[in-house]
């Protein structure tokens, strides 16, 4: 009798794949994830073969599972982390300036644009006042210390980042074309320059 194999997208992950998996959902970095789960790998192994396995049916699966766990548990959902990556990708920085130029204060920037704000640098500015009264020839001196708050200075997030997140969320990244391709769209004497350097290292 023939030994029945388990379908590729149940087959048991190994350690290190299982590893790998547990670093991938942290920040969805394969590069970072590989290298943790195979320390002595370097970068160029790493980036390749971080796309192996996800492309793996058993990895995919996992991820996938492990997405759904979390979204139930902390009660997230894809669309809000969507429109959450939106607004950092898309926020505008003339959203946190009034008409003349000066930093607007929190409450006045709008809400999109303030949900892209990482940071906001405030100083603060004592103010001392005295004020004096006469009464019946009698001076009576009242000081009066108030304390002014500014914003000196907003923090946006990283719009890059939330473009390349948008970009794996939405399926829009490509992968790398081969070299040959490449070389096809450029002039012909920088691609045989480019050519004669590879073949001289190779």
């Amino acid at each position: 009798m023939a030994t029945k194999h388990p379908r590729a997208a149940d087959r048991p992950l190994t350690p290190c794949e299982q590893r790998f998996v547990e670093e991938y959902l942290t920040d969805a970095n394969g590069v970072r994830a590989y290298r943790a789960a195979y320390p002595d790998a370097k970068y160029p192994t790493a980036a390749v073969q971080s796309h192996r396995l996800l492309r793996k049916p058993n990895i995919r699966t996992e991820l996938k599972a492990r997405r759904a766990d979390h979204a139930r548990r902390y009660r997230v959902r894809a669309d809000a982390v969507l429109r959450e990556f939106a607004r950092i990708a898309f926020s505008d920085v003339a959203d946190l300036f009034d008409g003349v130029g000066t930093l607007r204060p929190v409450r006045d920037i709008p809400l999109d644009t303030r949900r892209a704000i990482t940071q906001v640098k405030v100083g603060r500015e004592r103010v001392t006042t005295r004020t004096v009264t006469v009464r019946d020839g009698d001076a009576t001196v009242t000081t009066t210390t108030t304390v002014r708050t500014q914003v000196l200075d907003y923090k946006l997030a990283d719009k890059i980042a939330a473009l390349g997140r948008l970009s794996t969320f939405l399926g829009l990244e490509q992968s790398i074309p081969p070299l040959d391709r490449v070389l096809a769209v450029l002039p012909a004497d920088m691609a045989d320059t480019i050519r004669a350097e590879l073949e001289a290292v190779a």
